[in-house]
């Protein structure tokens, strides 16, 4: 078990460029992944993504999600409720969020890196050729479906 854990981790850091991952399990991914920092600033999540088993790009799910999460939830002004949700089809996937205001109260952002800006999201998001907007508190990415083995 612990191999394989800091073998995932390795995948994160030197990413497979052609390696897929299922919508289900790489949104899992990205909120393991940032799950105790939203919990500590009063976020809660609600993942309905459930299994969704297109295979998408790894890489490109993972840094543009992330990406998107940490710019949406820095410029947040208080706790909010973060709702997961994709709808799929033979081609493509389209992940979407939307902020919600939260109840209670966190931890305020210690900011220890540089704030990451929309432009940086839309900047990761062509480098990866995924479509990503942001609509008021909604941001939807869409993905094209991955022929590589998962």
């Amino acid at each position: 078990a612990a191999v394989s854990s800091c073998l995932d981790v390795v995948t994160w850091l030197a990413p497979d460029a052609g390696a897929a991952t299922t919508v289900g399990a790489g949104v899992n991914d990205c909120l393991a992944m940032l799950r105790s920092n939203f919990t500590f600033r009063g976020f809660t999540i609600s993942n309905h993504v459930g299994e969704a088993t297109l295979q998408v790009p790894r890489t490109a799910l993972r840094e543009v999600l992330t990406a998107a999460l940490i710019a949406t939830t820095d410029a947040s002004t208080g706790p909010v409720e973060l709702v997961l949700s994709a709808q799929l089809s033979t081609q493509q996937a389209v992940v979407s969020f939307e902020l919600r205001p939260g109840q209670g109260s966190g931890f305020p952002a210690e900011m220890a890196y540089r704030v990451l800006e929309w432009s940086d999201v839309q900047a990761l998001a062509q480098a990866h050729m995924v479509q990503v907007s942001r609509q008021g508190p909604l941001v939807a990415m869409t993905l094209a479906a991955s022929t590589a083995a998962a």
